[in-house]
């Protein structure tokens, strides 16, 4: 089963600027930080136990990192299958940036002599398997990233695209799509592939959130770090998609009487905004 989450270019926005509130000098991607939240929270909806072994493998482009540098517009596969690994307790239990560093750490690695190397293992040991599904299934993930592809700028003879999206590409378990949002400049679409009652989990595990609302306990609140409420905001907001918004009319449809904006909701230790 999969799920479509539309992340806003204001909520990476908050999310990179959390992590220089905290501290971190490292100006960390874009790429770094989504991933790095979803490695988090997909571990958190399949509930895995703190001891296992979670493998997290994406691709990275080698065309800047080469050198010399490739020809402009050479349309050979450069494109390099990365992994890192981390336990799921500690991807759980530590902020946020733990994993971003993670991933950060091994985008940092692939310079030329790197590259070269990995070119040079392939020509010796031409039958590498690569892309095995199994290195993408639970407990492990498989990211995938178009967001750099120019398919804002594709027209087929009637205009400016107002969707992109896959076909049954994305049907394997554990695989994680990025492309650009064609509908706004600067927002993401994420489509995530999991088990179907990891899926049913996730308003408590993925998105950390049930209904509309914003749910933490006082005390994470006040001994956490910053990122951490700004995270369920941002998770909480990250849910509200096309589908959600529809799926909660009909839900009101069929329950008009159903009360809303409690006072007792915002009163302490709630908080209405």
């Amino acid at each position: 089963m999969t799920i479509l989450l539309r992340v806003t270019g204001d909520q990476l926005k908050i999310l990179k600027a959390n992590a220089k509130e905290e501290g971190y000098a490292i100006n960390y991607s874009t790429f770094a930080i989504l991933v790095g939240l979803i490695w988090k929270c997909a571990s958190m909806a399949r509930e895995l136990p703190n001891d296992q072994e979670t493998k997290l493998t994406f691709s990275a482009n080698g065309r800047s990192r080469l050198q010399p540098p490739l020809p402009l517009g050479y349309f050979g596969n450069v494109i390099f299958q990365n992994r890192t690994v981390a336990l799921a307790g500690d991807l759980q239990s530590k902020p946020l940036w733990y994993a971003v560093n993670l991933i950060h750490e091994t985008l940092a690695r692939l310079d030329n002599d790197y590259l070269r190397s990995v070119i040079d293992f392939l020509k010796l040991h031409p039958n590498t398997k690569r892309n095995r599904l199994d290195e993408t299934r639970s407990p492990n993930l498989g990211i995938t990233s178009w967001s750099k592809f120019p398919t804002r700028d594709a027209d087929f003879g009637w205009g400016q695209p107002f969707h992109v999206g896959f076909c049954g590409i994305v049907s394997n378990e554990g695989r994680v799509w990025i492309t650009d949002d064609v509908a706004k400049e600067g927002n993401l679409s994420v489509l995530i592939a999991l088990q179907p009652e990891h899926v049913e989990g996730s308003a408590e595990h993925l998105l950390k959130i049930k209904a509309k609302e914003g749910v933490a306990r006082g005390g994470d609140l006040q001994s956490k770090p910053l990122w951490y409420a700004a995270s369920c905001i941002l998770e909480t907001l990250m849910r509200l998609d096309d589908d959600y918004s529809r799926s909660f009319i009909d839900f009101l449809k069929l329950h008009p009487n159903t009360r809303r904006n409690r006072l007792d909701e915002c009163r302490s230790p709630n908080f209405g905004k």
